[in-house]
């Protein structure tokens, strides 16, 4: 009885960690655009998250959540945890959330000039 709880268990521990690593959340095939204020910003494992306050045209704010890969992947971009902070503005290009929620999977940052700053190798889809 132990051991089927055991391997039962594992599974589950398995299927959790696949469903984890999965992007299946975001639509890959929609490329989204969003101009704010980094409200948030925690360059830990196991994402990179972030928040910013995007103010629309009528003058009403979102608040949008970003998460990015593994700091590992922007390290070897060349990028260290203070290229960003709270308070700067950026515009962040993404995949938006598949269930409407003002979220999205961060494909890169550009900064105020334009310039692209940061691009997670798995989002390079133009």
């Amino acid at each position: 009885m132990t051991k089927i709880i055991i391997g039962l268990l594992s599974i589950l521990c398995v299927a959790g960690a696949n469903a984890h690593h999965s992007f299946s959340a975001f639509d890959v095939n929609t490329k989204i655009e969003r101009t704010g204020v980094i409200t948030r910003y925690s360059f830990i494992q196991p994402h990179i998250l972030m928040a910013i306050e995007v103010t629309l045209e009528n003058g009403t704010k979102e608040h949008w959540e970003i998460e990015s890969l593994v700091p590992r992947k922007w390290d070897r971009l060349g990028l260290d945890k203070n290229f960003v902070k709270e308070g700067d503005t950026a515009t962040i290009v993404g995949f938006p959330a598949r269930d409407g929620s003002t979220a999205m999977m961060l494909s890169a940052i550009k900064t105020d000039d334009g310039e692209l700053v940061a691009r997670d190798k798995i989002n390079q889809r133009n």
